[in-house]
């Protein structure tokens, strides 16, 4: 955690918070997991911390925070109260890399008006010992959380082609006529999974998938990569584009059901365990 805050004039504090602020992936217009204060309309913010002894110095352990029963709160100025999670992040237990800290987050409302927010942080254990903490410098910087204008949609526009899209992205395995790889890469022409859940379908794409599945009665063993770089507009315009393609006739798929999908934990062999029998 590469931001510190100062301590507030309270008596006897007993715990001082070290935490940031970043993008999360829900409604992105920018890069994720990055240290961050400024955000748009219908993006999410995440806090992260980790609270230390005042007096030893030390960061609390997962046992400690237990026994402490420690709470940890985020409050805005608007009056929303934010619960934080202690937990291991990435979510994913196969991640190669975790490290366990308290988080949180925040949906920005698609109608907020441009401006600045104002946040603090509090910890509490059971036996009412606190630490109340206040961002350094309360009007700049990661004080607040700065609400600028929406981007233009010029770029999710110019993104919206879904077969340009495919043919960059996926007809190198699943070539350009849908039709796949016999016993490398399955079909989506005439796949009901491409015609069925669109959710799924996006969760499939956003998060990869991993085991054995079959497809039109011909088995496949492999691991499709996660593309959760993509834009949610860029994966609904691919997801469109192959439900409506080679015979294909489903419905189109909106940037909002991917974004919803997104905002959820999912790795590849949760999609495999879903994976429609």
């Amino acid at each position: 955690m590469a931001a510190c805050f100062s301590l507030t004039a309270l008596a006897a504090p007993k715990y001082f918070i070290q935490a940031d602020v970043v993008r999360g992936s829900a409604g992105a217009q920018g890069a994720v997991c990055v240290a961050n204060s400024v955000f748009f309309p219908g993006e999410q913010v995440v806090w992260r911390a980790v609270v230390f002894d005042l007096a030893t110095q030390a960061r609390l352990s997962e046992e400690q925070i237990k026994q402490l029963g420690l709470a940890v709160t985020v409050t805005l100025e608007n009056g929303a109260n934010l619960n934080m999670r202690y937990g291991p992040h990435p979510p994913d237990p196969n991640a190669p890399k975790r490290e366990a800290f308290w988080s949180t987050s925040y949906q920005i409302p698609a109608d907020a008006p441009v401006g600045t927010l104002k946040w603090s942080m509090t910890a509490k254990d059971k036996d009412g010992n606190t630490g109340a903490f206040t961002p350094i410098g309360q009007d700049v910087g990661l004080a607040v959380l700065t609400i600028a204008k929406a981007q233009a949609a010029a770029p999710q526009a110019a993104a919206a082609d879904g077969q340009a899209l495919y043919g960059q992205y996926c007809a190198s395995c699943h070539q350009a006529n849908g039709q796949g790889l016999a016993g490398a890469f399955p079909p989506l022409a005439g796949s009901r999974v491409v015609t069925g859940d669109a959710a799924y379908l996006a969760r499939v794409v956003l998060f990869g998938l991993q085991g054995p599945i079959t497809v039109r009665g011909q088995n496949y063993d492999g691991n499709m990569p996660a593309f959760g770089s993509l834009s949610d507009a860029q994966v609904a315009a691919i997801l469109t584009y192959v439900r409506s393609a080679w015979g294909n006739a489903a419905g189109a798929v909106s940037a909002a059901t991917v974004q919803a999908e997104r905002a959820k934990p999912g790795s590849p062999q949760d999609n495999h365990a879903k994976y429609p029998k």
